[in-house]
C-alpha cells in the first residue's frame, strides 16, 4: 500500500468523521452509523476504484481520528466515556470488512448485477441480525446493570488531584467547606468544555464580541475572563449564598450547590463529584 493511498484513506476518514459527528449532533439513531458507513465506503469505491482493495480501513482510521481528538483536544478518555459507541464501531468495522472482501473486491463495478444483489441482501440480513443481537444485549444490560456514570470515582479523583495541584493557592474561601464544592463545579465544567475549547471561545469572542461563558468555571460574561478570575467569581457567589443560609441557621452544604446550579441534572452530577471528593479526603 502506497503512502498516497494511505493519505487518501485519511482524507476520506476525516470526511466520514464529520458525517458521523453530524449524525450524533442530530440525535439520529446511532445504529444508522453502521448503514451510513457501509454506504459511504461503497460510494468511495465507486469514485476511486483504484483504492478499493483495503477500503475497510476508512472506518478504522476514522475511529483512530476520533480517539485522538477525544484524548488530545477534548481531554477525555474515549474508551471510558463511549462504551456504547465502541460496540457500534466494532459492528461497523466488521461489516465494512465483510463488504470489502465479499462484494467490493470481487467486482469491477460497484453498481450491482443480479448476482451481486444476492450478496448485498445477505449482508443486510447479517447487519439486521447484528442489530437484533445488539438490541437484546442492550436490554439485558439495562435490566441487570445500573446506568453507568460519566463521573466515575477514578475520574473524579484524578481530576481533583490535578486541579488541586494547579489551583490550591487560588482557592481560599473564608468558609473551608466550600472548597470541595468549588472543585466539583470545576471538574464538571472542564469535562464539558476543555481548555482547548475555551481558548477557541476566546478567539471567537475577539471576532464576534458575543457574550459567552468563559474561564474554567464557565461564567457568563460580556468580556473574556481567565480561569483564575472565574474561580474568584464563583467563590464570591458561593460565599454570598452560604452567608444567606448561615443567617437562617441552615448548614446543609448541598443546598448551597442547589442554589448555585439551579439545574437538576447538573446538580445531580456535581453532587456525585462532591461526594467522591469528600470520600477521597477522608482517606
Amino acid at each position: 500500500m502506497s503512502i498516497t493511498t494511505i493519505f487518501i484513506y485519511l482524507i476520506y476518514s476525516l470526511i466520514l468523521f464529520f458525517i458521523i459527528e453530524y449524525i450524533n449532533k442530530k440525535n439520529i439513531n446511532k445504529t444508522n452509523h453502521i448503514i451510513i458507513t457501509l454506504i459511504y465506503i461503497i460510494l468511495i469505491s465507486a469514485l476511486t476504484p483504484n483504492i478499493k482493495e483495503n477500503i475497510f480501513l476508512i472506518p478504522i482510521l476514522e475511529l483512530v481520528i476520533r480517539i485522538l481528538i477525544n484524548t488530545y483536544i477534548f481531554e477525555k478518555n474515549f474508551f471510558k466515556q463511549n462504551k456504547e459507541e465502541i460496540k457500534i464501531y466494532i459492528i461497523s468495522i466488521i461489516s465494512s470488512y465483510l463488504l470489502n472482501r465479499i462484494f467490493i473486491n470481487n467486482t469491477n463495478n460497484v453498481i450491482p448485477s443480479i448476482e451481486e444483489i444476492k450478496v448485498i441482501i445477505w449482508l443486510l440480513i447479517t447487519i439486521y441480525i447484528l442489530k437484533l443481537i445488539k438490541k437484546d444485549l442492550d436490554i439485558t444490560l439495562k435490566t441487570n446493570e445500573k446506568k453507568e456514570e460519566i463521573f466515575t470515582k477514578e475520574y473524579v479523583v484524578v481530576e481533583y488531584a490535578k486541579f488541586k495541584s494547579k489551583y490550591s493557592d487560588n482557592i481560599k474561601p473564608k468558609t473551608k467547606t466550600l472548597i470541595p464544592i468549588i472543585y466539583s463545579i470545576m471538574i464538571y465544567e472542564n469535562y464539558y468544555k476543555s481548555n482547548f475549547i475555551r481558548k477557541i471561545d476566546e478567539l471567537l469572542f475577539i471576532i464576534t464580541k458575543k457574550p459567552n461563558k468563559f474561564g474554567i468555571m464557565q461564567i457568563n460574561s460580556d468580556k473574556v475572563i481567565d480561569d483564575i478570575e472565574s474561580i474568584n467569581m464563583v467563590i464570591k457567589e458561593l460565599e454570598a449564598i452560604n452567608n444567606n443560609y448561615k443567617k437562617q441557621k441552615i448548614t446543609d452544604t448541598k443546598l448551597i450547590v442547589k442554589d448555585y446550579i439551579q439545574n437538576n441534572k447538573k446538580y445531580s452530577d456535581i453532587i456525585n463529584i462532591y461526594n467522591n471528593i469528600i470520600e477521597f479526603n477522608k482517606k
